[in-house]
């Protein structure tokens, strides 16, 4: 069995995913259009990835909680749960994905944080001999051959944030391209700025560039982890 065939073509279909949810215009509905019924699909979508992609958890009651608004939740990790969902284990996904610092975690096979049941799933995905999680540090000095040595490919996980915040980032996405020419990470986001499919700008689920460090990488989000699943979290079956 290919392994590494397996988990490129689970990358590609997981940016489908983000790709067919981005062509549906998902707009996150800002606070003033709390009672404005023209965003009411564009919650249930939203609220869909936080539930089936994250399955909620920590503060938040899955029985009472709806989403809203912005603000509501930072559903940047539940949009790439929902992304990679049919192919990573959802303990994982429960586990990591909810924030930057626990997917820098995860990409290094690190127990930094406690949970209800991470022991139980610490137990059960091992860093294996082989096939293990690919993890890259990276900062606002980088190079492009930095980023080749990591090899990014469609649907990696890519931390962004700026110089002077967490060195791990504030923001999640997914890599849809890498261009290192212009030394550019394209990439699929939930609750991020970009892009939307008629051209124009908006929060909500975008397209957007992510630079390798940049002129401003004190105050503009650039890369800052590359982080992609072992063959030991997908699911074969």
């Amino acid at each position: 069995m290919d392994f590494d065939l397996i988990l490129k073509e689970s990358g590609e279909r997981a940016i489908e995913r983000g790709l067919a949810a981005w062509s549906r215009d998902i707009i996150d509905p800002p606070s003033r259009s709390i009672n404005d019924s023209n965003f009411d699909s564009d919650r249930a979508e939203i609220d869909s990835y936080i539930r089936n992609g994250l399955l909620l958890g920590g503060t938040q009651n899955p029985k009472t909680f709806k989403y809203e608004k912005d603000g509501d939740f930072e559903w940047c990790g539940a949009f790439a749960a929902h992304c990679w969902e049919p192919f990573v284990a959802a303990d994982l996904r429960r586990l990591y994905f909810p924030s930057t610092y626990r997917l820098d975690c995860y990409g290094r096979y690190v127990a930094g944080f406690q949970t209800a049941n991470a022991k139980d799933v610490w137990s059960r995905f091992p860093k294996p001999a082989q096939g293990e999680r690919k993890y890259a540090r990276l900062n606002s000095m980088s190079t492009v051959e930095d980023v080749e040595k990591f090899g990014p490919r469609a649907g990696d996980i890519l931390l962004v944030g700026t110089s002077t915040g967490l060195a791990y980032g504030a923001h999640i996405t997914l890599v849809e391209r890498w261009d290192p020419v212009a030394k550019v990470f394209h990439t699929i986001e939930g609750n991020g700025t970009g892009i939307g499919p008629d051209g124009k700008r908006r929060q909500g689920v975008v397209k957007a560039q992510r630079p390798l460090g940049g002129p401003n990488p004190s105050r503009n989000y650039h890369a800052l982890r590359l982080v992609r699943p072992g063959i030991n979290d997908i699911k074969t079956k």
